[in-house]
């Protein structure tokens, strides 16, 4: 869309063309945004009640282009940010794959191990009777219940956190509450809140040079954000902002926003210069998360290893230590 709007393209012509491409998931998709079109819909209404197509981000930056008066030229915004969320996503997802691979291979041999190798050692060395068999015994018996323990543990985790996500989806003040609960999290807490500080001064800087004033960019800049709590708290700002409260005693009134989004407003205040201010904050946030991502890739083999490590310590004090003790009371 980018490249034939720039081409000097409607985005009705775009789309049109884009139909005639060779790609036959693209072309359902255009001749459903261009039959809602044809039909009097906006392009903006249109992406935006495609929801189960679009995810909430992508549809509030269309959103903001067309509250600028200009949809046409959101899409070189778009484009670039979304090139920056793919780098992010494949960074992480780089990070995560080999650490995934070795703790499923992990889990399986483990699971081999209580269905096929402790039922023969248990047999095997109970023969020989002792106290050294009997401790072996037990903690085979013990690392079976641990493990199913631990399988159930997941399983009931996994039952809970999808609950809570399909009833906060019809419940505000639940998600409210779970979002902020994120928010509170060690690392995956700042990770969240530099993430939405992102969107919402990619957002900001985009509205805020179209000619917006602060409080509508606020207002519209909330549509990129999906944390209920960080949204929340710029409604709060936005009602501060317009009982005259300065942008940057608002935004500190908060504990969901960054310090060091909270200084730069007070930059933006003192400069009168808000889309330099906006763009300064969404290059420090996305480098934050480069450096965020670069360092999780860093310390995700090592703390693998030690995970590892501590599995075969277990295995080892639990069956290795008592099948040698038992072969010494053998010999």
């Amino acid at each position: 869309m980018e490249q034939l709007i720039a081409s000097g393209l409607s985005i009705k012509d775009s789309l049109e063309v884009s139909t005639l491409i060779n790609d036959k998931k693209l072309g359902i998709l255009s001749n459903e945004i261009l039959s809602n079109i044809k039909k009097g819909a906006s392009f903006a209404n249109t992406i935006n009640n495609m929801d189960s197509i679009f995810p909430p981000v992508y549809r509030g930056i269309i959103s903001v282009g067309d509250r600028i008066g200009s949809v046409e030229k959101i899409f070189p915004r778009l484009r670039m940010y979304l090139e920056t969320q793919k780098k992010i996503k494949d960074k992480l997802k780089s990070a995560l794959i080999y650490p995934i691979i070795v703790l499923v291979t992990a889990f399986v041999a483990f699971i081999a191990m209580v269905l096929f190798v402790f039922p023969k050692l248990e047999t095997m060395f109970m023969e020989f009777g002792g106290e050294a068999a009997v401790t072996l015994q037990n903690n085979l018996q013990n690392l079976k219940t641990g493990f199913s323990v631990f399988i159930l543990c997941v399983l009931a985790l996994i039952i809970v956190i999808s609950m809570l996500k399909l009833t906060a989806k019809n419940n505000l003040t639940l998600k409210y509450k779970l979002d902020s609960l994120l928010l509170q999290l060690p690392l995956a807490g700042k990770y969240i809140t530099y993430y939405e500080t992102l969107n919402f001064s990619f957002a900001m800087e985009t509205l805020t040079s179209g000619g917006v004033t602060v409080d509508s960019s606020i207002t519209e800049a909330q549509s990129v954000v999906t944390n209920e709590a960080f949204s929340q708290a710029l409604s709060d700002v936005n009602k501060r902002i317009v009982k005259g409260e300065s942008l940057s005693s608002a935004f500190s009134m908060h504990k969901e926003f960054p310090s060091y989004l909270t200084k730069w407003m007070l930059v933006g205040e003192r400069s009168g210069n808000t889309e330099q201010v906006f763009s300064q904050i969404r290059n420090y946030f996305q480098n934050e998360i480069d450096l965020f991502t670069s360092k999780f890739m860093t310390l995700i083999e090592p703390a693998l290893i030690i995970l590892i490590g501590v599995f075969l310590l277990i295995l080892v004090l639990t069956v290795i230590v008592p099948v040698f003790s038992l072969y010494g009371s053998i010999l």
